[in-house]
């Protein structure tokens, strides 16, 4: 239903079972950013509706589109997005979203019992022996870059994501995929803009999600029967 997003049409009387043909979408590849300053086009704003296609996705639709990668996106010379290859998908739930929406709190606060707490509720298990290791991994991560305002935080997703798999956490397929898929979104949007801000584009949709998890009707659907 967004009209500045351009989705490939499947030409039906032409797919099979074992055959998708879907219409050709031309661009300009978003990993080519020389091409778009000729073009015209503002990369920081292009970043900025890059990512928050995802963060719609995944906070307001409750599916996503599991590869983020550039090679997925092109910009049209009418400056549509077009979005390519739905073969990797991803569900969110209520449930996940409030844990990932805790998730970024604890990242913001810099609280590190609060992110271990939140992974664990995602359905993360990890090695009795690597907790005490990940939380000084994490602590370290976390204390290495400076204070800044709120939401104005560098920190790169990807290096978190590391250091919880290299700890030996197991994750859930769904939510392996869903913090990939945000770690991607992250780097896609620095591509386009080396001082993206990840986070503050997170914050309107972090804020809904605690608004919609504590509302009088949300409480009520959630008290014994």
């Amino acid at each position: 239903g967004d009209s500045s997003i351009h989705i490939p049409r499947i030409f039906w009387q032409y797919t099979t079972s074992g055959t998708i043909t879907l219409e050709r979408i031309r661009g300009i590849s978003i990993l080519d950013v020389a091409a778009l300053d000729r073009a015209g086009f503002d990369r920081k704003e292009m970043a900025r509706r890059c990512v928050n296609i995802w963060l719609k996705m995944v906070f307001e639709d409750g599916m996503f589109h599991a590869d983020p990668h550039p090679g997925n996106l092109f910009v049209e010379p009418d400056g549509r997005l077009g979005l390519i290859d739905f073969g990797m998908a991803g569900m969110v739930d209520d449930e996940v979203l409030e844990h990932l929406a805790t998730g970024v709190k604890s990242v913001i606060e810099r609280d590190v019992d609060l992110l271990v707490d939140s992974l664990t509720d995602m359905g993360a298990v990890a090695p009795i022996r690597s907790r005490e290791t990940l939380r000084a991994d994490l602590r370290h991560i976390m204390g290495h870059y400076p204070l800044m305002e709120e939401f104005q935080l560098p920190y790169d997703l990807g290096e978190l994501f590391a250091v919880v798999r290299r700890n030996g956490v197991q994750l859930p397929a769904n939510t392996f995929l869903l913090l990939k898929t945000m770690t991607m979104a992250q780097s896609l949007g620095r591509i386009l803009d080396k001082d993206f801000d990840f986070f503050q584009e997170l914050k309107s949709h972090i804020e809904q999600t605690f608004k919609k998890r504590y509302s009088p009707s949300s409480i009520i659907r959630r008290l014994p029967s």
